[in-house]
């Protein structure tokens, strides 16, 4: 009886806690979801001026869209 107890505690010692990633310890999910509508919010914008600039035989910034949008 000894034995079986001591191989449950030997068990319960053995047992790994379940990895959590950096990233949800610190952001919320609906952090998470604002942050990644922003980003679609800049890829598509930066789409659609790249369109317009292309239609008006200019070349698009793809480097200065970014740093204006995110400023």
């Amino acid at each position: 009886m000894v034995n079986a107890n001591v191989r449950k505690t030997a068990k319960a010692s053995r047992k790994i806690e379940r990895h959590i990633p950096a990233l949800e310890r610190v952001m919320t999910y609906q952090e998470k979801v604002h942050l990644m509508v922003i980003e679609v919010l800049r890829e598509e914008s930066g789409r659609e001026l790249a369109a317009a600039t292309r239609f008006n035989g200019q070349e698009f910034d793809w480097d200065k869209h970014n740093s204006q949008f995110r400023n």
